[in-house]
């Protein structure tokens, strides 16, 4: 079963949960193994290193169109927030940098 944070009054739900695991052949040849938060719970092995988890995210809380466009800045610049999901969830135009492109944030909470 998948399960991600709900969002609330509008909020969108957050990331699930994911673990990736680094293989090595007998070569040395490495493969990128992604699970989600699915996996099937064991005591596992591992050298050192090989594993990366990342935790799930919460749920949102309100319509993200109406989250102020200088907060999801202050998201951008800290790394809460991507540049991508910014634009596409938020509707905001910003930089990596945090410098929001006020007209194309503008046209984007139009559409």
């Amino acid at each position: 079963m998948k399960s991600r944070s709900f969002g609330v009054n509008g909020g969108s739900a957050g990331a699930s949960a994911q673990v990736g695991l680094k293989i090595a052949d007998d070569l040395g040849d490495e493969q990128q193994v992604e699970y989600d938060s699915t996996l099937t719970y064991g005591v596992y092995g591992f050298a050192a290193g090989a594993l990366r988890g990342i935790s799930s995210g919460g749920g949102g809380w309100g319509d993200p169109l109406q989250r102020p466009p200088g907060w999801v800045a202050r998201d951008v610049r800290d790394g809460i927030v991507s540049v991508d999901a910014a634009s596409e969830q938020y509707g905001v135009s910003v930089s990596s940098s945090g410098v929001i492109d006020h007209e194309e944030t503008q046209r984007l909470r139009r559409c």
